[in-house]
């Protein structure tokens, strides 16, 4: 869960350079300005990862895959969302604005590298465990 959590905060603080300054992803997630589709991918994410916590037993391969699924989606509406904002930029702004967001993203970038690494791994043993209950 913890894992989660901080990847959760991680890209709630990720900034992201929208033409005349910096705003913090949580900011853009509330702001009727932006929305759009990868908001509306920010959210279904959010969900994924609420809901996998809330509604599915710890540790079991079914929450694994949600919160890989989650976090994967949550990597994409990044994405999106960076794509979308530096559309507002002018041509010679773009490729400035966007080097930043990538640079001010980079604790955000390192969770989802992490999280999903040791996701990868908790499925993997997961799937590969003792059927039987015993372990081997």
């Amino acid at each position: 869960m913890l894992k989660m959590c901080l990847l959760l905060v991680a890209y709630a603080i990720a900034p992201m350079v929208a033409g005349h300054g910096i705003a913090p992803m949580a900011m853009l997630l509330i702001s009727p300005e932006f929305l759009r589709w990868p908001l509306a991918l920010s959210w279904g994410a959010i969900i994924i990862v609420v809901a996998g916590f809330a509604f599915l037993r710890a540790g079991t391969p079914a929450q694994l895959v949600a919160q890989l699924a989650g976090t994967v989606l949550l990597y994409g509406s990044w994405l999106a969302n960076v794509h979308h904002i530096n559309q507002f930029n002018e041509q010679a702004e773009q490729r400035m604005a966007l080097e930043s967001m990538l640079l001010f993203s980079l604790p955000f970038q390192l969770a989802t590298v992490v999280v999903t690494w040791v996701l990868a791994v908790q499925l993997k043993r997961a799937l590969s465990g003792p059927k039987d209950g015993f372990p081997r």
